[in-house]
């Protein structure tokens, strides 16, 4: 009986102690987070902002001749009605935060989808021999095709430059450095500290490290850079750190990981999982 009752207490107690890390587990269910929406703000020239978000079709502003519509799809369109000179030429900024994401179309046709947690800046109205517009974070891009007004992304020490064409560019200021995708068409890639400047062609990647000021293409799947359009965010052989920034700008949640590696430990030679 002794020998039961010693059994028994044992058992209980290694049952307690078991107790938390079962219960560790199901904090899983316990975290849950909300993708983000379409959302934005419209920040213009002379100070004014305005939410931009889903819902009616309707007009929201009107800045020297040029209607700034919103889209009940989760998007806004600028569409040039008055004078195409310079008079009355202002900038409009859409303010994309963390949990967002938005889609605009410029006054040219050229077309956008701003990732959160970004900003573009861009003229109403285009003027001159040039459309450019400047970028702090990551959008896709699908250029109206217009020989003798070259379309160009200033992105932090990048400089992108086409006529028409489809891509992507990622300028995060948490990154490392900073990357460009060609989807179709062709781009002139400038500045990044290069001699000359590199023309991409569909399906190459390049990226400029901000530390070693190094400059490297490659081939690339641009399915995977352009996921997050639909709704998808894929990662394939990225680093860990992108994909905890990512991860953060999408759900808004900070996510810390921490390796703890020995002195003598065996070299990592496969993707983390």
């Amino acid at each position: 009986a002794a020998v039961i009752t010693l059994l028994v207490g044992v058992f209980f107690v290694w049952q307690e102690r078991q107790e938390p890390k079962e219960k560790s587990v199901s904090i899983a269910s316990i975290l849950q987070v909300e993708a983000g929406s379409s959302r934005a703000i419209l920040e213009t020239s002379s100070g004014v902002k305005i939410e931009l978000k889903e819902g009616e079709t309707c007009q929201v502003a009107d800045i020297a001749g040029v209607s700034v519509i919103q889209d009940s799809t989760g998007g806004v369109r600028f569409e040039d009605t008055g004078d195409s000179g310079e008079k009355g030429i202002e900038n409009s900024t859409i303010v994309v935060p963390k949990e967002g994401e938005y889609f605009v179309e410029l006054s040219d046709g050229t077309r956008v989808w701003i990732n959160s947690d970004s900003r573009l800046e861009f003229p109403n109205r285009f003027h001159g021999d040039t459309r450019e517009v400047k970028l702090k974070g990551e959008a896709y891009f699908e250029v109206r095709r217009n020989e003798k007004l070259p379309f160009r992304v200033q992105a932090g020490e990048m400089k992108v430059e086409v006529l028409g064409t489809r891509f992507i560019v990622d300028n995060y200021r948490r990154k490392s450095g900073v990357e460009a995708v060609l989807v179709e068409g062709s781009v002139k890639i400038a500045g990044c500290k290069m001699n000359h400047s590199v023309v991409l062609t569909p399906g190459q990647l390049i990226n400029y490290d901000k530390k070693s000021e190094r400059t490297k293409v490659q081939m690339v799947n641009t399915d995977d850079y352009i996921s997050w359009i639909q709704n998808e965010l894929t990662f394939d052989n990225d680093k860990l750190a992108d994909i905890i920034i990512n991860l953060n700008k999408w759900y808004g949640v900070d996510l810390v990981c921490r390796l703890l590696l020995e002195k003598s430990t065996f070299p990592i030679t496969g993707p983390p999982s």
